[in-house]
């Protein structure tokens, strides 16, 4: 996982590149999925893992407000409860 934090005009964005889905994940997700057998896929556990530390940052602070978007190397953070330097 890769992080980038950009400010612009007082507002933070925070740019987190998840691990790539190697063929053979998404091969073997496949196969799970022909036969019923599928749970969530290779990127969407590697996204519930990374949301689940922003939903720990909201929890300790709940002034803390943050918008998510999806991109295509992972996702992005806007960080909304306050400017920021």
């Amino acid at each position: 996982m890769r992080l980038g934090v950009l400010n612009t005009a007082g507002i933070m964005f925070v740019d987190v590149d998840l691990a790539p889905v190697s063929g053979g994940e998404a091969i073997v997700h496949g196969l799970k999925r022909l036969f019923g057998k599928a749970g969530p896929s290779p990127r969407e556990t590697r996204e519930t893992a990374v949301l689940a530390k922003v939903h720990e940052m909201i929890r300790a602070d709940a002034r803390l407000g943050v918008r998510v978007y999806r991109t295509c190397a992972g996702l992005r953070y806007l960080v909304t409860h306050g400017r920021a330097d």
